[in-house]
């Protein structure tokens, strides 16, 4: 057998795969469209189809995946993805006998997190978190070495109450998460909120962070709000788990220069006797969940 993993990072659009090998290296990748229409059973009976080819063309017979969600790592079942429609999968054991290979099923962001530590902006870093920003806010928390995990509860950072978001409820029925200012959905609500226009004419992150970087004062304002936020998320997280690294990634990590002055001038004025982590960009982009779920599959073989 080849000496490397069959990888896949499971979107509810998109499905990422790659063959990585044990030192991380990226040997190959594509992706293609996620059949979430095909039902929960269907879902399983295609990703382990698609395990299998792949598995076979390429002589290995190992996988490693990664999926949004509550999932329980140690016994390999996924409690609940609602982007695809899983609750109480024994995900790992279904696709073991349906591909015939051997493997282990993981969280997406923190496949992400083993990957940006071991081959990415958190290299040598023993205690750091990996924060992707995306339609979600979630948190890889590494402590003195090791994955904070919790039976797949751990590193809900996006579902932290900040001041910033106010009164906004989240779709997890809480006030005021994070989540609800930082996230894209996030940032286009609260442009909609504040601009009084339509929610679909909001602009997605990319065109509200050209906006800013333009001179416009509310797309600066909604971005500093939403920074703003992540601080003030970042100082319980930061007493509790003393990061000397944070790394920032996922597809609204393209407003990073203009986050972090807030985040740092915040977190500047707030910190006292804690350690001072360092802000830095992630960098494998959209590649460093299906590395990590590759590397998870070689760490658990």
């Amino acid at each position: 057998m080849t000496a490397a993993v069959i990888a896949a990072d499971l979107g509810g659009t998109y499905t990422k795969f790659g063959v990585v090998a044990e030192d991380g290296q990226l040997l190959s990748s594509d992706k293609q469209p996620t059949p979430v229409a095909s039902g929960p059973i269907g879902l399983v009976e295609w990703l382990a189809q698609e395990l299998g080819r792949r598995g076979e063309a390429a002589g290995v017979d190992r996988f490693g995946v990664a999926v949004p969600g509550i999932i329980d790592e140690r016994h390999g079942v996924v409690v609940i993805a609602p982007n695809v429609g899983w609750k109480d999968i024994r995900l790992t054991e279904l696709l073991e006998q349906l591909s015939g290979l051997s493997g282990v099923v993981t969280h997406d962001v923190r496949a992400g997190g083993v990957a940006e530590r071991k081959v990415g902006a958190g290299a040598g870093a023993d205690d750091m978190m990996f924060i992707p920003i995306g339609t979600g806010v979630a948190a890889a928390i590494v402590v003195d070495g090791r994955m904070l995990v919790a039976d797949g509860y751990a590193g809900e950072i996006g579902h932290t109450p900040v001041a910033a978001a106010g009164d906004n409820v989240c779709a997890c029925k809480q006030v005021g998460c994070l989540e609800t200012v930082l996230s894209g959905p996030g940032l286009r609500r609260e442009y909609h909120r504040r601009a009084g226009i339509e929610l679909a004419d909001a602009p997605h992150p990319e065109v509200l962070g050209r906006r800013a970087r333009d001179g416009d004062k509310l797309s600066r304002r909604v971005i500093e709000t939403a920074a703003l936020g992540l601080g003030q998320a970042l100082v319980p997280a930061i007493t509790l788990c003393g990061p000397e690294r944070i790394v920032i990634g996922g597809g609204v990590s393209g407003l990073f220069d203009l986050i972090t002055p807030t985040v740092e001038s915040y977190l500047d004025d707030t910190l006292t006797f804690q350690r001072r982590p360092k802000l830095v960009l992630a960098k494998l982009g959209s590649q460093a969940g299906v590395v990590g779920a590759g590397l998870t599959g070689w760490a658990t073989a």
